[in-house]
């Protein structure tokens, strides 16, 4: 770490309790206090944060780079809030890494943002409209949701929703193939 307030331990402390637990500055600075007896203002919550994150940016390019060039992955999103701020947090997983990103947006710059523009890959998602963006080709829909759907449209009991369950009939023998 660059140099700063605080040591290496108190650094990584406070961006595992304001990064990776995701409490906010005002409850991490009470829970050092609670806890170690150490009262830090807010700013200092902020700036430890930053020089946290500085050290940690090429770690994090080099992973988004690993996860670009993957032949598959699968991608999530879901709402992220900080604060009164809406946004979403994005996830691109391989079997060695995950590439999370907040973005104020779902739509497709996000998507790009986080897979590149150039990304040639197939993108397990479910079916959310953002990844009508990519060709068929590079497409794998969710199997648990389309099971949910299969199952929804049978449940509808429908007339015209018998061939749902024939469907389902075959996702069992499918995955024990599998």
């Amino acid at each position: 770490l660059p140099p700063g307030a605080f040591g290496l331990r108190l650094s990584a402390l406070i961006g595992l309790l304001h990064g990776g637990y995701h409490l906010s500055m005002r409850t991490t600075a009470a829970l050092l206090e609670d806890v170690c007896g150490l009262r830090i203002s807010l700013g200092s919550v902020a700036a430890s944060c930053a020089r946290v994150s500085a050290v940690l940016a090429p770690i994090d390019a080099t992973i988004q780079n690993h996860i670009q060039q993957q032949p598959q992955l699968w991608v999530d999103e879901t709402g992220w809030k900080e604060g009164a701020q809406r946004g979403w947090l994005w996830v691109a997983v391989s079997p060695q890494a995950s590439c999370y990103r907040i973005h104020a947006s779902r739509g497709q710059g996000a998507l790009w943002e986080l897979l590149g523009e150039a990304y040639g890959g197939i993108v397990h998602s479910d079916r959310a409209s953002v990844y009508h963006a990519l060709p068929n080709r590079q497409r794998q829909l969710c199997w648990a949701h389309i099971i949910r759907n299969l199952q929804g449209l049978l449940d509808y009991a429908h007339a015209q929703s018998r061939w749902a369950g024939a469907l389902l009939n075959w996702t069992r023998p499918l995955f024990d193939a599998y």
